[in-house]
């Protein structure tokens, strides 16, 4: 179990945090991100995809056709970075940079009478982080169907703790759940009503925006929303960004001994947990090998220059 792993840390954390790391200067914030994602998932398959190392606050874009859907739907997936921000700040201005981009295509006369509804919460099942590596490799290896079935099993705790464990095991276990921002809109195009909706996530230091659209008179409202709403929850947790450099580097505040040594060790405990439990949700490790996407998925590598993180 590895709780036990978590109690051996526990017991070694006086002498472990005694140290605090040296600064690198040959890395940044964020040296590298591999994006990854499949190539197949149940009833979905990767038909485009896109990365400028030239644009690369752009980030990696993907194209998923749907099998079971005869209509001409749209279906894309936008992994770009953004860094450390709150969760609330990071989707409020994904949105807002949604809308202004729809309103700049009105603008251009590309779309006409767009009009927007209200914005609420949609989650997700969170994304693996490279903690769970190899569950990600042995899914790819079961095929699309057993994938797919393990869409909603997908986020389980990489630590398990119970009722009797102390508090503070609660800031390295990830969040199961990725909850993010949903809006619907209309607009026309080339002479055609059009249905849309728009999603966005922040996971990973990266965010994570899908747009889905269709012509109105080829899909009905309802079987289109309920339709994408699936997809989303079923594509953006097997989305995945490992990130390497300086936000891997554990950096821990010592608080001030008490001369208790049992609280001492636990307040110590919790700075490595806190940290450990940043770590696994940005999902950034210092340093580590160029390694193949896993069988079944693909890979784009983001090399940021230096100076790109201030």
């Amino acid at each position: 179990m590895r709780l036990i792993f978590c109690i051996a840390l526990l017991a070694l954390a006086p002498i472990t945090l005694a140290k605090r790391p040296t600064a690198d200067t040959s890395k940044q914030f964020i040296d590298k991100s591999v994006v990854s994602y499949p190539k197949v998932v149940g009833d979905y398959t990767l038909h485009d995809e896109s990365y400028d190392p030239s644009r690369l606050a752009d980030g990696v874009s993907l194209a998923y056709a749907f099998k079971d859907v005869t209509a001409h739907l749209q279906f894309n997936i936008y992994i770009y970075p953004l860094g450390r921000a709150s969760e609330a700040d990071a989707l409020t201005g994904a949105m807002q940079e949604v809308e202004a981009a729809i309103r700049d295509m009105e603008k251009q006369q590309v779309y006409a009478n767009v009009q927007f509804d209200d914005i609420g919460d949609f989650s997700v099942p969170a994304p693996r982080s490279f903690l769970d590596k190899d569950d990600i490799e042995q899914k790819a290896k079961a095929g699309p169907k057993d994938d797919a079935a393990a869409t909603t099993t997908a986020a389980a705790p990489v630590v398990e703790a119970d009722k009797n464990s102390p508090d503070f095991l609660k800031d390295l276990i990830p969040a199961t759940t990725l909850v993010g921002r949903k809006r619907p809109l209309r607009f026309m195009h080339n002479g055609q009503a059009m249905r849309s909706l728009a999603y966005v996530f922040y996971s990973q230091l990266f965010l994570i925006k899908v747009r889905a659209s269709v012509a109105a008179a080829d899909m009905p409202a309802d079987a289109f929303v309920a339709r994408v709403d699936r997809a989303v929850q079923d594509l953006v947790p097997k989305m995945a960004v490992h990130n390497f450099g300086k936000c891997g580097t554990m950096m821990i505040s010592f608080p001030a001994g008490t001369g208790d040594k049992k609280k001492d060790d636990e307040a110590n405990a919790r700075e490595l947990f806190r940290e450990m439990g940043r770590i696994g949700r940005e999902n950034c490790s210092n340093s580590g090998p160029d390694e193949p996407a896993p069988e079944g998925r693909e890979q784009q590598v983001i090399v940021f220059p230096a100076d790109t993180w201030k």
